[in-house]
């Protein structure tokens, strides 16, 4: 009987999560500097003024923003809804997996979304050079389940789909 060699097998590494992380974190806010929509880079606050629920891959590699507004503000636009007011993929996973991945952790967290949902706006120039010509801005969320409502303001806006009820 002759030893044949056994097959090389190389294990899987696991794939990234999502942590909370705080606001402020230099990773979060180091990939908020390079996002198209940062208006002061180099500065440590980027989310807006209410509830913000941070995550970052723990590879550093993605980071993730849903938006709550205070009770007693509210939005300007009467909207009862979250926002997720940034998503920046810097890494090898798939942008719609992490999209998803992000709204399901949101659902977790903060459980049932308001009445107007989740909802999202991307750019419709600012993203036109990394998508496809034939995608629509938004693709990404598109493939993670979202809805397009409208486009305002050079905005392509969108709405998560609601959770599943268990």
């Amino acid at each position: 009987m002759t030893n044949l060699p056994l097959p090389f097998v190389i294990a899987a590494a696991a794939a990234p999560a999502w942590v909370e992380v705080p606001k402020a974190h230099p990773m979060l806010v180091a990939l908020a500097d390079r996002h198209y929509t940062r208006q002061q880079p180099g500065t440590a606050q980027f989310t807006r003024p209410g509830v913000n629920l941070c995550l970052l891959l723990d590879d550093g590699s993605a980071g993730w923003v849903t938006w709550r507004p205070i009770p007693t503000v509210g939005r300007m636009d009467g909207l009862w809804c979250w926002e997720c007011t940034f998503f920046r993929n810097e890494g090898r996973m798939l942008s719609s997996d992490l999209v998803r991945s992000a709204t399901d952790y949101t659902h977790r967290v903060w459980g049932w979304p308001p009445r107007d949902g989740l909802i999202t706006a991307v750019g419709v120039d600012q993203t036109a050079a990394r998508r496809g010509r034939a995608n629509p801005p938004g693709w990404c969320f598109i493939q993670a389940g979202w809805t397009p409502t409208h486009e305002r303001d050079g905005k392509a806006w969108l709405r998560a789909p609601d959770p599943v009820r268990t």
